[in-house]
Protein backbone atom coordinates (compact mmCIF):
# COMPACT_ATOMS: atom_id res chain seq x y z
CA UNK A 1 0.00 0.00 0.00
CA UNK A 2 2.20 2.82 -1.20
CA UNK A 3 -0.51 5.09 -2.55
CA UNK A 4 -3.44 6.92 -1.07
CA UNK A 5 -6.99 5.97 -1.86
CA UNK A 6 -7.87 7.49 -5.20
CA UNK A 7 -10.86 8.08 -7.42
CA UNK A 8 -10.51 8.13 -11.19
CA UNK A 9 -12.33 10.87 -13.02
CA UNK A 10 -12.75 11.38 -16.79
CA UNK A 11 -9.37 13.05 -17.21
CA UNK A 12 -7.81 13.03 -13.77
CA UNK A 13 -7.13 11.04 -10.65
CA UNK A 14 -8.18 12.46 -7.27
CA UNK A 15 -6.34 11.29 -4.16
CA UNK A 16 -7.96 11.18 -0.74
CA UNK A 17 -5.55 13.09 1.51
CA UNK A 18 -8.00 13.66 4.38
CA UNK A 19 -5.56 12.79 7.19
CA UNK A 20 -2.28 13.08 5.29
CA UNK A 21 0.02 15.97 4.48
CA UNK A 22 2.82 16.25 1.97
CA UNK A 23 6.35 15.64 3.17
CA UNK A 24 7.05 19.31 2.43
CA UNK A 25 4.19 20.42 4.71
CA UNK A 26 5.29 18.01 7.41
CA UNK A 27 8.88 19.25 7.34
CA UNK A 28 7.68 22.86 7.43
CA UNK A 29 5.51 22.27 10.48
CA UNK A 30 7.21 19.54 12.51
CA UNK A 31 10.82 20.19 13.42
CA UNK A 32 11.38 17.16 15.65
CA UNK A 33 12.38 13.60 14.73
CA UNK A 34 13.70 14.68 11.31
CA UNK A 35 16.53 12.14 11.32
CA UNK A 36 14.04 9.37 12.14
CA UNK A 37 11.83 10.53 9.29
CA UNK A 38 14.74 10.64 6.83
CA UNK A 39 15.89 7.16 7.83
CA UNK A 40 12.39 5.74 7.43
CA UNK A 41 11.91 7.57 4.15
CA UNK A 42 15.08 6.24 2.56
CA UNK A 43 14.32 2.71 3.80
CA UNK A 44 10.88 3.04 2.20
CA UNK A 45 12.41 4.11 -1.12
CA UNK A 46 14.95 1.30 -0.90
CA UNK A 47 12.06 -1.21 -0.90
CA UNK A 48 11.21 -0.10 -4.43
CA UNK A 49 14.35 -1.86 -5.69
CA UNK A 50 13.14 -5.25 -4.50
CA UNK A 51 10.08 -4.81 -6.72
CA UNK A 52 12.16 -3.33 -9.57
CA UNK A 53 9.87 -0.31 -9.31
CA UNK A 54 10.99 3.19 -10.27
CA UNK A 55 8.67 6.04 -9.32
CA UNK A 56 10.53 8.43 -11.58
CA UNK A 57 9.52 11.71 -9.96
CA UNK A 58 9.95 11.61 -6.19
CA UNK A 59 10.02 14.92 -4.38
CA UNK A 60 8.63 16.56 -1.26
CA UNK A 61 5.23 17.31 -2.77
CA UNK A 62 4.28 13.81 -3.91
CA UNK A 63 5.13 11.87 -0.75
CA UNK A 64 2.51 11.98 1.99
CA UNK A 65 2.24 10.86 5.59
CA UNK A 66 -0.19 11.12 8.45
CA UNK A 67 1.38 13.47 11.02
CA UNK A 68 -0.76 12.05 13.84
CA UNK A 69 0.30 8.42 13.34
CA UNK A 70 3.65 8.64 11.57
CA UNK A 71 5.86 8.14 14.61
CA UNK A 72 3.88 5.02 15.59
CA UNK A 73 3.25 3.51 12.15
CA UNK A 74 5.81 5.13 9.86
CA UNK A 75 3.71 4.89 6.68
CA UNK A 76 4.49 6.90 3.58
CA UNK A 77 2.27 7.23 0.54
CA UNK A 78 3.24 8.41 -2.92
CA UNK A 79 1.24 10.00 -5.70
CA UNK A 80 1.95 10.93 -9.33
CA UNK A 81 2.87 7.73 -11.10
CA UNK A 82 3.09 9.36 -14.54
CA UNK A 83 6.84 8.60 -14.80
CA UNK A 84 6.72 5.24 -13.01
CA UNK A 85 7.63 1.85 -14.40
CA UNK A 86 8.78 -1.63 -13.54
CA UNK A 87 12.28 -2.46 -14.72
CA UNK A 88 11.86 -5.40 -17.06
CA UNK A 89 15.52 -6.32 -17.59
CA UNK A 90 18.97 -5.44 -16.32
CA UNK A 91 20.58 -4.53 -19.62
CA UNK A 92 19.12 -1.07 -20.01
CA UNK A 93 21.02 2.03 -20.98
CA UNK A 94 22.48 4.06 -18.09
CA UNK A 95 21.86 1.56 -15.30
CA UNK A 96 23.38 3.89 -12.69
CA UNK A 97 20.91 6.64 -13.45
CA UNK A 98 17.81 4.44 -13.55
CA UNK A 99 18.57 2.37 -10.46
CA UNK A 100 19.32 5.42 -8.34
CA UNK A 101 16.92 7.99 -9.77
CA UNK A 102 14.32 7.81 -6.97
CA UNK A 103 16.97 8.29 -4.28
CA UNK A 104 18.61 11.04 -6.26
CA UNK A 105 15.48 13.04 -7.12
CA UNK A 106 14.34 12.88 -3.50
CA UNK A 107 17.83 13.83 -2.32
CA UNK A 108 17.86 16.91 -4.57
CA UNK A 109 14.42 17.94 -3.33
CA UNK A 110 15.48 17.53 0.31
CA UNK A 111 18.78 19.28 -0.34
CA UNK A 112 16.99 22.41 -1.52
CA UNK A 113 14.59 22.21 1.40
CA UNK A 114 17.40 21.96 3.97
CA UNK A 115 19.66 24.55 2.33
CA UNK A 116 19.47 26.78 5.43
CA UNK A 117 19.40 23.95 7.96
CA UNK A 118 23.01 22.84 8.25
CA UNK A 119 22.38 20.08 10.80
CA UNK A 120 19.80 18.27 8.66
CA UNK A 121 21.67 19.01 5.45
CA UNK A 122 24.79 17.30 6.82
CA UNK A 123 22.69 14.38 7.99
CA UNK A 124 21.12 14.09 4.53
CA UNK A 125 24.55 14.23 2.85
CA UNK A 126 25.74 11.33 5.00
CA UNK A 127 22.52 9.37 4.68
CA UNK A 128 22.47 9.37 0.89
CA UNK A 129 25.90 7.72 0.91
CA UNK A 130 24.31 4.62 2.46
CA UNK A 131 22.34 4.20 -0.76
CA UNK A 132 24.54 5.72 -3.48
CA UNK A 133 28.33 5.65 -3.27
CA UNK A 134 30.15 8.98 -3.53
CA UNK A 135 31.52 8.33 -7.02
CA UNK A 136 28.08 7.47 -8.39
CA UNK A 137 26.50 10.39 -6.57
CA UNK A 138 28.97 12.83 -8.12
CA UNK A 139 28.29 11.28 -11.51
CA UNK A 140 24.53 11.70 -11.04
CA UNK A 141 24.98 15.31 -9.91
CA UNK A 142 27.08 16.00 -12.99
CA UNK A 143 24.49 14.43 -15.32
CA UNK A 144 21.66 16.24 -13.57
CA UNK A 145 23.46 19.59 -13.70
CA UNK A 146 24.33 19.13 -17.36
CA UNK A 147 20.82 18.08 -18.36
CA UNK A 148 18.95 20.73 -16.38
CA UNK A 149 21.56 23.50 -16.44
CA UNK A 150 20.67 24.10 -12.83
CA UNK A 151 23.07 25.00 -10.10
CA UNK A 152 23.03 22.61 -7.18
CA UNK A 153 25.46 22.38 -4.36
CA UNK A 154 27.85 19.50 -4.76
CA UNK A 155 28.34 17.53 -1.54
Amino acid sequence: NITLLSTPDKSSLCYNIKDEVSLHTYLDNYKHNITFLLNELFCFINKFKSYKFVHGNLHLHNIFLNPKTFLQKGHFYVIDFSNSYIIQKNNYKDKLFIENWDFFSLYISLKFFFKNDIKNLIYLENLILNYINIHDLKSLIHKYTESSKSSILIP
